[in-house]
């Protein structure tokens, strides 16, 4: 039962955190986008930041249980490698979310965690398909196929060009004057949302091979 509930709850509540610049993001004429704003900037208020952070413990605690009860009956290095490196990232996911851009050296620090996790826990499942040696373990071999594709795309994601200028600002002319803005598409923040939406669909796929195997 846990095998298929903590997916569930993680996939919820992950989507209950893509809802939440609806509820919780409050700007003069400007609505929340996901290409321009980072996931720290979600809330605008004190109340927001803390419901906020509340939804995300509880999304990465369930989301880290999920790969723990679907893992660890797989008596394999690679497995376990995997369960604790999606662990990793799960949970410096709320760093990521706690520092904001005014303390950009612990941001970029949990954006690392966050980002090498995922990537790695995801490939280490295909690894441990690939280096099974005949072995059979208690997990879709499919979805651990797709999960290793989808860590191929992330690690990708890495060596985009635009990603070592994520700070850098455009400029523009406002009545006259030159002005700097932040683009409308901000690379990192773009990445910092891949990389969450990559963690929902590992939640999706844990969700199905829990109700395969059962």
């Amino acid at each position: 039962m846990l095998s298929w509930l903590f997916p569930l709850l993680g996939l919820t509540l992950g989507l209950i955190i893509l809802i939440l610049p609806s509820l919780l993001f409050n700007a003069k004429e400007e609505k929340y986008s996901f290409l321009r704003y980072f996931p720290c900037e979600l809330a605008s208020s004190l109340k927001g930041r803390i419901i906020l952070l509340t939804v995300c413990l509880l999304f990465s605690f369930a989301s880290s249980l999920a790969f723990v009860y679907n893992l660890i009956n797989c008596r394999s290095g690679l497995f376990i490698t995997s369960w604790i490196l999606e662990a990793l990232s799960l949970f410096a996911f709320i760093g990521v979310l706690l520092y904001g851009l005014d303390n950009y050296k612990a941001h970029i620090i949990a954006d690392a965690i966050f980002f090498v996790g995922e990537a790695g826990g995801d490939l280490a499942l295909l690894f441990a398909l690939l280096f099974s040696q005949g072995r059979h373990y208690d997990f879709n071999e499919t979805i651990q196929i797709i999960f290793g594709v989808i860590g191929f795309f992330l690690v990708c994601l890495f060596f985009l060009p635009k990603l070592k200028r994520w700070s850098y600002l455009e400029k523009s002319e406002e009545n006259g004057k030159v002005v700097y803005v932040r683009p409308k598409v901000s690379p990192l923040a773009l990445l910092e949302w891949v990389f969450f939406l990559g963690q929902l669909i590992n939640q999706a796929l844990l969700l199905i091979s829990s109700l395969i195997a059962g």
